[in-house]
């Protein structure tokens, strides 16, 4: 028989990205996934090397990094938008309160602050 070396990292996060149930992931998807391959290269007459390297490359780990700030950024963002929502829905519910109706004028743009004073 063959035997083929498998970068053991390269195939578990392909499991974890790809066996998903309705969005999420599969519960045990990188075991089921190693078992499931390894299966086929035993049937196939190939005797599998699984190789665990060491430390992230540098390039990977700057992705990895870069990633990271995106999604945080990412975060904040979210958590600033949905604050700046919840305070315009505020206002909205105030003024109606008061007699005054929704807020008029145009929507505020993306970005803008809010204040209850007018």
């Amino acid at each position: 028989g063959r035997r083929v070396a498998v970068d053991a990292s390269i195939w578990l996060v392909q499991f974890v990205k790809g066996m998903r149930e309705d969005g999420e992931m599969r519960h045990n998807a990188h075991l089921l996934g190693m078992f499931r391959r390894l299966c086929k290269l035993i049937f196939l007459k190939v005797r599998p090397v699984i190789v665990f390297d060491g430390a992230a490359p540098v390039l990977k780990r700057n992705t990895l990094q870069a990633r990271r700030k995106i999604k945080v950024t990412g975060q904040t963002n979210l958590t600033k938008i949905a604050e700046k929502l919840l305070l315009h829905k505020m206002r909205a519910h105030i003024l109606s309160q008061q007699g005054k109706g929704p807020a008029s004028g145009p929507a505020p743009e993306p970005g803008s602050s809010f204040s209850f004073s007018n």
